[in-house]
């Protein structure tokens, strides 16, 4: 048998709970925080001690990946171009 620290929660919280770091308050992401929406993106204030948590930005704010890319081809591409500078170089 282990013994286990009076001052530790033997049941973690859920991932989703954000804690405030000054005050020590905690809930879940969707519970009773302040959130302010921007074109920047959700700020979660802390309802007790109105301390900024995070900053989520809108999805549209992130970078999509770029369909039909290769990027191979535009390594070979970019050495050709290098490969050509270099002979002109060298050729005068």
């Amino acid at each position: 048998m282990t013994a286990t620290d009076p001052g530790v929660d033997p049941d973690p919280p859920p991932k989703t709970t954000l804690f405030c770091p000054d005050c020590g308050h905690r809930s879940r992401y969707d519970g009773d925080w302040r959130v302010v929406e921007s074109r920047r993106g959700a700020r979660y204030l802390c309802p007790t001690c109105r301390t900024e948590i995070t900053v989520r930005r809108p999805d549209s704010a992130r970078c999509p990946p770029r369909a039909g890319v290769d990027p191979w081809r535009q390594w070979r591409t970019a050495l050709r171009a290098w490969q050509g500078l270099w002979r002109r170089f060298l050729a005068s």
